[in-house]
Formats: C-alpha cells, sequence, structure tokens
C-alpha cells in the first residue's frame, strides 16, 4: 500500500523503511454526511414519573420514564422509534435496518430546582422551576446531559446528530464503509473506532484501544 509522503510526515514514519508507515486509516475519507438532528427534552413530570420528548422528522415521540429506566432511541426517515430492550434494539438496528444505530439510554437522575426569584428587571419576584432530568448516553459517545424542564412549552433540551455517516477507503479493495451513526463504533484495521462527531467537513472518530481522537477529512 503506497503512502504520500504528506501522509508519511503528519504520521511521524519513514517513507524510506517498508516496515515504518501509517495505519491503513489514514485512507479513510469522507463519503457523505446527513446533517439530520433529534431534539432531545424534558416536556413534563407527575408523581416520580417524567416525559420525554424525541422529535427528528414528523410528530414528536413522548415516552414516560422513571429513574433507572433503559432506552434505545432509533432515528429513521419515518421519525423516532423507543424500545426497551437491548435484544428488540438489536433487531431493528444495523444490517439491512433503516437505522444503522440505536442509541443507549440510562434515565439516571432528578434534580428538583424550583421556587422563586427576583427580575432584576422588572423587579418583581416570580417562580421558577429549573428542575432538570439527567441522561447517561451508553452508546460510543458516552457522558451525560441535564435536561431542564420545558419553559412555557419551550424545549430546553439538547440536539443530537442522528444522520447517516458515509466514509471511504482509498485503499484498493475496500471502498464504501458505513453508513454509520455519531456514538456507532465499528471494527476497522484490527481497532475499534467510535463516531465522536460528524459534519460534512470533518469526521471525528476516536481510537480503541488508547483513546487517540482523529480527523477524517472530505476525499
Amino acid at each position: 500500500m503506497a503512502f504520500t509522503n504528506l501522509e508519511e510526515f503528519e504520521k511521524k514514519t519513514d517513507p524510506r523503511d517498508p516496515k515504518s508507515s501509517p495505519s491503513k486509516w489514514v485512507k479513510v475519507k469522507i463519503a457523505s454526511v446527513d446533517p439530520a438532528k433529534m431534539a432531545v427534552s424534558f416536556s413534563g413530570k407527575s408523581e416520580g414519573r417524567y416525559t420525554l420528548r424525541f422529535k427528528s422528522v414528523r410528530k414528536p415521540k413522548d415516552v414516560d420514564v422513571v429513574i433507572g429506566d433503559q432506552l434505545w432511541v432509533l432515528a429513521t426517515g419515518k421519525g423516532v422509534e423507543i424500545v426497551k430492550s437491548a435484544e428488540e434494539a438489536k433487531a431493528k438496528a444495523g444490517g439491512t435496518n433503516a437505522c444503522p444505530h440505536a442509541i443507549a439510554i440510562g434515565v439516571k437522575e432528578y434534580k428538583e430546582d424550583k421556587g422563586i426569584k427576583m427580575d432584576e428587571r422588572t423587579k418583581t419576584e416570580n417562580e421558577y422551576d429549573d428542575s432538570a432530568l439527567v441522561l447517561e448516553r451508553k452508546d460510543g459517545l458516552g457522558g451525560t446531559v441535564a435536561l431542564k424542564i420545558d419553559e412555557r412549552g419551550k424545549s430546553r433540551g439538547v440536539e443530537w446528530s442522528v444522520g447517516d455517516v458515509r466514509l471511504i477507503s482509498l485503499v484498493p479493495g475496500e471502498g464504501e464503509m458505513g453508513p454509520f451513526r455519531v456514538g456507532q463504533t465499528f471494527p476497522y484495521a484490527e481497532r475499534t473506532f467510535g463516531v465522536m462527531e460528524a459534519t460534512g467537513q470533518k469526521v471525528t472518530l476516536r481510537i480503541e484501544p488508547g483513546g487517540e481522537m482523529v480527523t477524517i477529512l472530505p476525499k
């Protein structure tokens, strides 16, 4: 496999030594990235139950949860589907299914924050509710996010990338890779790669083991 002088220079390898060469992932480029997003918000609560709202296209999908629940979220061109078992998520994601990756979520914690505070502009006291529901992503992206409860019907949640990410290997005989989603992991070149961020200009992957972050650019 031939590498350019720039590829050798960036990876600090010796182009004159056949035993010293970059990993073949440097030949991976962006083929396309769908910019689709899914909004996730905390829309209501009642006696220890909390309502999560997921919206990508068409009507939003509401689901009632309690602390400790596990969810798998699948976003497709038809909208959002929620399942509550790993087996069902595995059957509906990947392969020839419309959704290549189910986002695994744990409902971690509820933090109440409500009361009365002074509005400095009007000098009046007003009730407020900044209570938050903490979710933990349990896919390759990982991490937690605190969703403040909607305020007068306005979301104070987050947006997650749910568009298909297609890569292409310029290694002879390999070609297109994917589709993948942000948060999905996949094996390549005897390593495991996780999609951390994705735009049409840059895809960030994390390589395991080791946690090295690498940037993939358009072809």
